[in-house]
């Protein structure tokens, strides 16, 4: 099976009390980069702060099933990255958050311009310009999905 099938096929299990839920461990998210040495995994980091961006966005907190293939594929990475047993367990020295870092990635990959165009628009309708990123500071470029 390829990542891509993998993705597509966890994704559909994905529904909108998921994205929810989800939503109220954000934090959980971003302190999973403090609990490791995250500047190992190339990406990771923005990788997360995209997909918790999402979470938040208008379009995730309005989801409704049948989700979108995008909200489904975001709602399944952010759930993935919150596994404690995964395909490579992630207190592993060195490899632990490699399968983290390509499910993370490659759905943001995957689904960029309809990721892009939510968070753009939650943006517009906050009256945040787009260089404001998570907790109202800045954020490099690079966090934001492009």
């Amino acid at each position: 099976m390829t990542v891509d099938e993998y993705i597509k096929n966890q994704s559909q299990r994905a529904r909108a009390t998921d994205l929810h839920v989800l939503r109220a461990f954000r934090d959980r998210l971003v302190d999973k980069l403090q609990e490791t040495n995250a500047s190992e995994y190339a990406g990771l980091q923005e990788a997360i702060h995209v997909i918790v961006q999402v979470l938040e966005s208008q379009g995730a907190q309005a989801a409704k099933d049948q989700l979108p293939a995008w909200l489904a594929e975001a709602a399944f990475a952010a759930r993935y990255l919150l596994k404690r047993y995964e395909l490579i367990l992630d207190h592993l020295p060195e490899i632990g958050l490699a399968d983290d870092t390509l499910i993370l990635q490659r759905v943001i990959e995957r689904k960029q311009s309809e990721m892009h165009r939510s968070v753009a628009d939650t943006d517009l309708a906050a009256g945040n310009k787009l260089g404001e990123g998570l907790r109202g500071g800045p954020t490099s470029s690079t966090s934001r999905i492009k």
